[in-house]
């Protein structure tokens, strides 16, 4: 072998372990299951406020507020923390995006099987793409577009997530209040009830009679089983959303969220700029539309070159290989269709999706403001007749003329109504929320 070809090779030996140093190494990481689950097992409320924010006047000893609950779950969602997850693979991607093609090298060692002076013949050569295409730009538009769309994809995670925190602190505090009126109507009853037995004690009243109170309370008894269990219920819900343990030492404090969106005109304009999932759709088809720019600038061909050295029959040469394909039979054609039709497909998609958010609404606008009209009925009528009526009955039984079934009755329509009341705010609250989930977050609500 000539002395030319032993140095080539020795220098292609030496300028290995150069261009393996640029490469990124792999490096395991095993996640330790059992620790996180014990790590989630002892999370507590100080921790809690901690990782919400640092700075921010959390003081969750008194107890945490609905927009407390809000900013705990923002952080420590577990649905939250998987979309930025993906998010920053998209982030990964887009940063990166549009590099040229790694240089090649290439060596040709060809050996005359005759017998000649230099037996031996050498080519090495460097190959560079020149991306004259576009298609570098392409792509890194492409990757931004698909960066942006998973960023309104958290986003509309967020959102969704704060009105689903709203949803399960409405869903508890009426579970509460619940729990609370079953309890307090057992001691209204429990209180006639012992008129009642002292009443059939002295043969005024019969043991029919006597037995509807027991018989009432009982089944109050039993509600109120349901409805601490329905509690509870709640409360595990809540901190679900919010990525608490159910031991996590947290209270609950605050009213219901306001169920009141405003005018139905201004509700409905908010819709088109709004809309979070209106807005994805959007992005969907700003990635579509990319797609297709991409796939047409690969149709174009790149400019590969190759200057290089060369030795034969002794002689150095200068190489220089230039290659560029010809788009005559495949032209990308197959790949440059599919995403025609796949921005076809977004465009329908943003559009149907346009129709279909703007019946959703008109149905949501219909149920809260019938849901506000009940609610009115119930605080401007019902309640205060069924109060009235308590009252009066009672008060005839302070002068002595005790009609045990009417004042049971009346005991039994004002806790009724009462239960109504609270489900009647709690539809309202739930209408207002779900307008607010559709129209999207404004700095009001």
């Amino acid at each position: 072998m000539s002395i030319s070809l032993l140095r080539c090779g020795l220098a292609l030996a030496a300028a290995a372990p150069l261009v393996l140093s640029a490469c990124t190494p792999y490096q395991r990481r095993d996640v330790d299951v059992a620790a996180h689950a014990e790590l989630f097992r002892q999370r507590t409320a100080a921790s809690v406020a901690i990782a919400a924010d640092p700075n921010a006047p959390f003081d969750l000893a008194d107890g945490c507020s609905l927009r407390e609950a809000e900013a705990i779950a923002l952080v420590l969602n577990p649905g939250l923390r998987v979309g930025r997850a993906k998010l920053g693979v998209a982030e990964a991607t887009a940063a990166e995006s549009g590099r040229w093609s790694d240089p090649v090298l290439a060596a040709d060692v060809t050996r005359v099987l005759e017998s000649v002076a230099e037996p031996w013949k050498l080519a090495v050569s460097v190959g560079i793409t020149l991306p004259l295409s576009g298609r570098l730009d392409a792509e890194r538009w492409h990757d931004d577009a698909a960066r942006d769309a998973e960023l309104l994809r958290v986003h509309a995670a967020e959102w969704s997530t704060r009105i689903a925190v709203r949803r399960a602190w409405v869903e508890r505090i009426t579970a509460e209040r619940r729990r609370a009126e079953i309890a307090d109507a057992i001691g209204r009853v429990d209180g006639v009830a012992r008129i009642a037995a002292r009443l059939e004690e002295l043969g005024e009243i019969g043991r029919i009679e006597a037995r509807l109170f027991r018989i009432d309370i009982a089944v109050r008894r039993e509600r109120l089983i349901g409805a601490e269990a329905a509690l509870a219920d709640a409360d595990l819900t809540l901190r679900a959303l919010l990525g608490l343990p159910a031991a996590a030492g947290i209270d609950f404090v605050g009213d219901l969220p306001e169920a009141n969106v405003g005018d139905d005109s201004h509700v409905r304009e908010r819709l088109v700029t709004g809309s979070t999932e209106i807005a994805i759709a959007r992005a969907d088809y700003e990635v579509a539309e990319r797609t297709l720019a991409l796939e047409v600038r690969k149709q174009y061909p790149d400019l590969t070159i190759g200057p290089g050295y060369g030795r034969e029959d002794g002689n150095n040469q200068f190489l220089l290989g230039l290659s560029l394909p010809l788009p005559i039979l495949n032209a990308n054609r197959q790949a440059i269709a599919t995403a025609n039709a796949g921005r076809d497909l977004a465009s329908t998609a943003l559009t149907s999706l346009i129709e279909e958010q703007i019946l959703h609404l008109e149905r949501a606008i219909v149920r809260h403001n019938a849901a506000l009209r009940r609610l009115q009925l119930f605080g401007d009528e019902v309640m205060p007749l069924a109060h009235s009526q308590f009252e009066d009955a009672k008060r005839v039984a302070d002068l002595g003329e005790v009609d045990t079934l009417v004042l049971l009755e009346s005991l039994t329509r004002r806790s009724d109504a009462q239960l109504a009341l609270l489900d009647a705010q709690r539809d309202a609250a739930l209408a207002a929320l779900d307008i607010d989930l559709l129209v999207g977050p404004t700095h009001d609500r």
